[in-house]
């Protein structure tokens, strides 16, 4: 073990300090992104709901003929066609759940509850359960969550990894450079 490399010495002490610098540095810009990227999933989510509810109480004003209850029934089925993410329920007022969700809820779920009209003869009106199923936004963010971890450390061991190898043979014309008088 050389004299440079002791573990009291100040080339380790400046290495060590320089690897828990860098990490410091590439943890912060990766929590960053990671937050960045957290708040826009989370207002896609917000906003695809708000725009789905939109749609749904407007498919139900307008029920383009849809008068009973296999027309809606079809109606919103169509509506959620290509929608794997979201679930839609409607019940009437009584709480009688004419349209069930058409696949099971997974736990991480967004739920927006909202006053919807209805056909007459299904009541008038009712309220609607639309969620939409975060699971795949999760799994996303935990991979990223994984990548930026491994990102902020690989980083801290490149960057501490050059610095200990230092300069090297190549850069010993430029270590006499400064006992050169200036011009």
């Amino acid at each position: 073990m050389s004299v440079a490399m002791h573990a009291g010495s100040l080339r380790a002490r400046l290495l060590r300090r320089l690897a828990l610098q860098s990490m410091a540095g590439l943890g912060v810009v990766c929590v960053a992104v990671y937050v960045v990227i957290f708040l826009t999933l989370d207002q896609r989510q917000n906003q695809t709901l708000d725009m789905k509810r939109e749609a749904v109480e407007h498919l139900l004003r307008e029920g383009r003929g849809a008068h009973d209850l296999d027309s809606v029934r079809h109606l919103l089925n169509d509506f959620l066609a290509g929608h794997d993410e979201l679930t839609l329920s409607v019940a009437d007022n009584s709480g009688h759940i004419f349209l069930p969700p058409q696949r099971a809820a997974s736990a991480d779920v967004k739920v927006e509850r909202f006053p919807v009209p209805l056909p007459p003869d299904l009541g008038g009106a009712g309220t609607a359960s639309l969620a939409f199923d975060q699971s795949k936004d999760k799994e996303l963010l935990l991979r990223l969550a994984w990548t930026l971890g491994f990102a902020a450390v690989g980083g801290s061991l490149v960057l501490s990894a050059a610095a200990a190898l230092g300069p090297g043979a190549n850069s010993r014309p430029f270590v006499h450079l400064s006992d050169r008088p200036l011009q």
